[in-house]
């Protein structure tokens, strides 16, 4: 996160960008106005420094300009990974693989930071990472003195399955219905992609959406609400419902059960979970276990909107 602050602040404030062009000569309009002498208006035009702005940079709709064009992309890929839906740019405007990096930052959920997801979710990986280390090894996996059972690795399995299954389940079925066909505004990969979005912001307790997705219901008497609103407000807030209080009830749970054990003592056999090799065993088997679950969804998704209309179509 820190490596991406860096390069952002270097692209917008050390590279010159002059798509918002300035205006070295001053320059005089007139325009129509029946209250001005003459009937025109003079509009005087001063000289207006260039801003850092390049339009052969790539694409800028819906861009923060004041900042230069990679603050957007950077502001919502690090905060969608801390739990926040601030975001200072439009999301269906990102390009396919500069979308894919707030989503990837939902789907892991275990940046710490924003209401404390971020911990609670790298708890149960620790736990799932200690466990597979132990088997590993041929010894009963141990963390803080506690020896991890069946039990306590069943609970953190379950916390850390409601998240996938609580967007991968809800986006095939609005994909594949009329619900999600009425409402995306792209066909193909795109359009997977903002039904996508919208669970995986609702899962991960974000805010933030695709907003070319037609889900706007508007106030109460609204004339013209998005074709599937209602089924996609009822469908958030049972997948935030589920996904935000299971993955809570579990870890506490197998808390309660850990709590409960004796202490066990620390021996050359313990492994330790202070070191670099664990780390490394934590950053696998993070990567491992959400690549393995939304790997898919993102080939069909954002991939493949970036790759183009061959061979997905659309």
């Amino acid at each position: 996160m820190a490596g991406t602050v860096v390069w952002a602040v270097y692209f917008d404030t050390l590279k010159p960008n002059p798509g918002l062009t300035g205006q070295a000569v001053a320059k005089t309009y007139e325009i129509p106005n029946t209250k001005a002498p003459g009937g025109k208006q003079v509009v005087n035009l001063p000289v207006v420094a260039a801003l850092p702005v390049d339009q052969h940079q790539g694409n800028l709709e819906g861009k923060e300009m004041r900042f230069g064009t990679s603050a957007g992309a950077t502001f919502d890929a690090l905060t969608t990974d801390v739990t926040c839906g601030a975001v200072n740019a439009e999301e269906d405007s990102l390009n396919p693989m500069a979308a894919l990096a707030p989503m990837v930052g939902m789907w892991l959920n275990c940046v710490y930071g924003g209401k404390g997801v971020g911990m609670i979710n790298m708890l149960l990986y620790i736990i799932i990472g200690i466990f597979i280390a132990g088997m590993m090894v041929g010894r009963t996996p141990e963390y803080l003195g506690k020896k991890i059972g069946a039990r306590e690795v069943k609970l953190a399995v379950i916390a850390l399955l409601v998240h996938p299954l609580m967007i991968l389940f809800p986006t095939g079925l609005f994909a594949a219905t009329n619900w999600g066909l009425q409402a995306v505004s792209n066909p193909g990969p795109h359009g997977l992609s903002q039904i996508l979005y919208q669970f995986s912001s609702a899962s991960a307790n974000n805010g933030s959406a695709f907003d070319g997705l037609g889900v706007t219901y508007g106030f109460y008497n609204a004339t013209s609400p998005g074709p599937s609103a209602i089924a996609f407000d009822i469908a958030a807030g049972i997948v935030m419902l589920i996904s935000r209080y299971l993955p809570i009830i579990a870890p506490l749970a197998m808390a309660a059960f850990l709590g409960a054990k004796k202490s066990s003592p620390f021996g050359l056999g313990t492994l330790r979970d202070n070191t670099l090799t664990f780390g490394c065993l934590l950053l696998g088997t993070v990567l491992i276990i959400r690549a393995l679950l939304f790997l898919p969804v993102a080939a069909l998704g954002p991939v493949a909107d970036h790759l183009g209309p061959m061979p997905f179509g659309g």
